[in-house]
């Protein structure tokens, strides 16, 4: 009688996440706005740090706005906006600025 080995097939591995910092504070309204307007909708709950977000390759982080760049800088975070002036005084020499949007203090 010969014995036939089971296999299990593994799980796909998930999908990797955009680790992305948002500002927590004075500008997480407007940047929220930006983010619906690009058609993103994330639900900020008042005692999270991590907001729900409708993209399933998003991963969302509420941060105050100065330690961004740190963050993103140290591999904790991919990417993640800022204003200049924070990224400045944080003195984030190897980091890149991508953008700004106008009109706007970010």
């Amino acid at each position: 009688m010969s014995k036939t080995k089971a296999t299990a097939s593994a799980a796909p591995a998930p999908a990797p996440k955009l680790k992305l910092g948002l500002p927590k504070g004075s500008l997480q309204d407007a940047t929220l706005e930006k983010f619906a307007k690009a058609g993103w909708n994330i639900t900020v709950s008042s005692r999270s740090y991590e907001p729900y977000v409708d993209d399933p390759e998003l991963q969302i982080r509420l941060i105050r706005a100065q330690e961004i760049g740190r963050y993103v800088a140290l591999g904790y975070l991919d990417a993640g906006l800022s204003s200049w002036r924070d990224l400045a005084n944080d003195r984030c020499r190897n980091l890149s600025l991508l953008g700004s949007f106008s009109g706007s203090s970010m």
